[in-house]
């Protein structure tokens, strides 16, 4: 399985992102909808904008690592463990995470405008070469950001509306393996490495850019009284298109190399087409201000990712070349051996997602004129169905907690501080439908000889999702707002 773009979908906490975004909002454990109060509001809620008087610049910097540990187990029939591989880790380093923004009123008494960059929250993943992950993933680095305007304007004294639109870029780099036997009988795992025999692996590199990409979400902030606010925003669905490549490296050692049955060791499709349909998100948030020194938020959000069915890579093309006089073919006879052979089929990843909701309760309480205090927790269920996860998608119902603060500095200067967690829930995977992909150039049937090569096609292997997860990941997180005034 190739879950290649899924790691790009929109800014959020469900899905393959693990925590919002911005430190005020991480450090309530992203319930920040109602009660946005910095420039993040470009992300959570764009009404909130509303609530920035002076013109300020803003910059924000994360850091993000995820830890994940998996143990691939296959099952018998009686669901009794029946191999156990060894447990394989992820070892990366945290993933910088950065956003800022300018926001002005330009002389207007109840509009705000916002110009910002904004990234998700996605870590790197990154795990052994040869372990017994390597069919669904070796490594992956996922780019995107998103950078545009946003405005909001106050109708009234109790409510105001905001917008935002944004060019998206995304870019991601991903590497597995895949197998070219086709029977495991004949070349199946060994004693020293059961996953499967490497003499017949290939290292697939994947490599895609969507460089434009349009997207916008807008917000309501509804404040009938002084102490309650209540917001609402929404993203719509985005649909990513990639150009890209795929490249194919059998490496010397491969058995149809040492073989000569293949003419080079690696060969590559520069044109390949990566689709990928992303989710609806709603946030909502109500605030309660029982004094001047304390806010608490109480938030749910709901993402639609039951309408990510299927990631499709097509227009996929790869070539590669054949050597008749191959001693493998010393059966051939009079059979008419084409020159190369061609992947052409398209990559259909069916996924299943689930729609996803979450509850945070988050809050600050200003302990001095210069010191405020920030915390959340939150609760979110997972996109991933168990049947579909694979050390590329780890995900599970997950525990958000945040905690940090502001430091106000000259008067005009706000430092933010955080630190946060998500918690996924461990999973022992007994139903996994996460199988090797394999491209059977190997064993060559006698009887299907003059077909075999010119009806190649890519076919399922055995299943490798099953076994025991489990992840955390860690956020340290810190911004910066200076107020111009004016």
């Amino acid at each position: 399985m190739i879950p290649f773009l899924l790691l790009t979908a929109d800014a959020s906490a469900a899905g393959y992102y693990l925590m919002d975004s911005g430190t005020r909002g991480v450090t309530r454990a992203g319930a920040f909808v109602a009660g946005v109060n910095d420039l993040s509001a470009q992300y959570y809620n764009p009404a909130g904008l509303i609530r920035l008087d002076e013109t300020q610049a803003f910059v924000n910097f994360s850091m993000i690592s995820q830890s994940v540990d998996f143990t691939r187990i296959d099952y018998d029939a009686s669901g009794s463990p029946d191999l156990t591989y060894d447990p394989v880790s992820n070892e990366d380093p945290a993933m910088p995470i950065p956003m800022m923004g300018f926001s002005s009123r330009f002389g207007l008494e109840n509009t705000v405008f916002a110009f910002g960059l904004y990234t998700p929250s996605a870590p790197t993943l990154g795990y052994p070469e040869e372990g017994a992950q390597r069919y669904s993933l070796i490594d992956s680095l996922i780019l995107k950001w998103s950078v545009g305007p946003s405005v909001a304007h106050r109708f009234n004294s109790w409510l105001t509306v905001g917008a935002g639109v944004a060019a998206t870029f995304v870019s991601a780099d991903y590497a597995l393996a895949l197998t070219t036997c086709g029977d495991t009988t004949i070349c199946g795992g060994t004693e020293a490495d059961p996953a499967g025999d490497q003499a017949y692996d290939v290292d697939i590199a994947l490599e895609m850019t969507d460089p434009l990409r349009f997207d916008w979400n807008m917000g309501l902030l509804i404040e009938p009284t002084d102490t309650l606010a209540i917001g609402f925003s929404m993203n719509p669905p985005m649909n990513v298109s990639g150009a890209g490549s795929i490249q194919a490296d059998f490496g010397e050692e491969h058995f149809l190399v040492t073989n000569d049955l293949l003419t080079d060791s690696s060969y590559s499709d520069d044109q390949i087409t990566v689709l990928q349909a992303l989710p609806w998100i709603f946030r909502l948030g109500a605030a309660v201000s029982p004094n001047d020194r304390m806010q608490i938020e109480l938030a749910g959000v709901y993402e639609t990712w039951g309408n990510t069915e299927e990631t499709v890579v097509t227009d996929v093309n790869l070539e590669m070349g054949l050597n008749p006089e191959s001693t493998l073919l010393a059966f051939a006879g009079d059979a008419e051996i084409p020159e190369s052979v061609s992947v052409e089929d398209d990559i259909v990843l069916p996924l299943g997602f689930s729609d996803t909701w979450s509850l945070r309760l988050g809050g600050d309480f200003r302990v001095t004129k210069t010191i405020t205090a920030r915390g959340g927790v939150g609760y979110e269920s997972s996109a991933v169905p168990a049947a579909t996860q694979s050390v590329a998608s780890v995900d599970g119902n997950k525990i958000l907690l945040g905690l940090g603060g502001t430091v106000t500095l000259l008067e005009r200067m706000d430092l933010d501080l955080g630190f946060a967690q998500s918690r996924l829930q461990s999973r022992t995977i007994k139903n996994s439908t996460v199988r090797q992909i394999v491209i059977p150039l190997f064993p060559i049937p006698l009887a299907e000889l003059e077909t075999h090569f010119t009806d190649l096609g890519i076919e399922e292997g055995d299943v490798i999702g099953n076994g025991e997860f489990s992840s955390h990941a860690t956020f340290m997180t810190a911004g910066l707002t200076y107020r111009f005034g004016g």
